[in-house]
C-alpha cells in the first residue's frame, strides 16, 4: 500500500525543490513464499514437496505390474494425502501442477477403479485452479479422453438357456482338472 506523505525534511532547513513531487512511503506484508521450503510436510504421512516429485517419478518408473501395485499402495495413499495440503498452502508452487498432473496420470494407468476418483478430483482441480495453464488443457483433454460408463449393450448378453451352458462348461472343465 503506498501513502503519501509530507515531503521529508532537508537537512539543510531549506525547502524542497518544487520540480520534487510528494514523498510516499511504502507499507505492507512481504509476499507469502512461492515455493514450499523443503523442510515443510504435507498430509497424513508427512512428505515433502520434494518427497511427493521422487515418490511420483518411482512408482511411474516401477510400471504398471501386478507385482509393483502392492508395493506402491502405501506410497500412493501417502501422495494423495500431501498433494491437497501442499496446493491449500502454496497454490503458486511451480512444481505443484506438475506434480498434480503426473499423480492423475500415474493413476489413470493403474486401470483401477479405485484410483478413478482421486485422478479425476486431481485432473478437476488443475482445471478450476489453474484455468489457463498447460496443465488445465491437459487435463481437460485427459478427463475428455476418459471412459465413464463400460461400453456395452444390455441386450446382447446371454440368454438364460447359455447360462446354464456356461455352468455346465465351467464344472465340466473342474472334472477335467480333478485327480481321480
Amino acid at each position: 500500500m503506498l501513502a503519501a506523505g509530507a515531503p521529508p525534511e532537508s537537512s539543510h532547513g531549506a525547502e524542497p525543490a518544487p520540480s520534487q513531487g510528494p514523498a510516499f512511503q511504502v507499507v505492507g506484508q512481504p509476499l507469502p513464499r512461492i515455493e514450499a521450503p523443503a523442510d515443510e510436510y504435507f498430509g497424513r504421512y508427512r512428505l515433502s514437496s520434494l518427497s511427493v516429485r521422487n515418490a511420483i517419478s518411482d512408482m511411474t518408473i516401477e510400471g504398471n505390474s501386478p507385482l509393483a501395485l502392492p508395493l506402491q499402495i502405501e506410497r500412493i495413499e501417502a501422495v494423495r494425502s500431501a498433494l491437497p495440503e501442499w496446493a491449500d498452502r502454496y497454490p503458486r508452487d511451480p512444481w505443484l501442477q506438475s506434480s498434480m498432473f503426473k499423480f492423475a496420470e500415474f493413476l489413470i494407468s493403474k486401470n483401477d477403479p479405485a484410483f478413478s476418483p482421486a485422478a479425476m478430483a486431481f485432473l478437476s482441480y488443475l482445471q478450476w485452479a489453474y484455468p489457463r495453464t498447460w496443465y488445465a488443457t491437459h487435463a481437460r483433454a485427459v478427463l475428455a479422453d476418459l471412459v465413464m460408463l463400460p461400453d456395452m449393450d444390455p441386450f446382447s448378453g446371454p440368454t438364460v438357456g447359455q447360462l446354464a451352458l456356461v455352468r455346465d462348461h465351467d464344472l465340466g472343465w473342474l472334472a477335467i482338472r480333478r485327480h481321480r
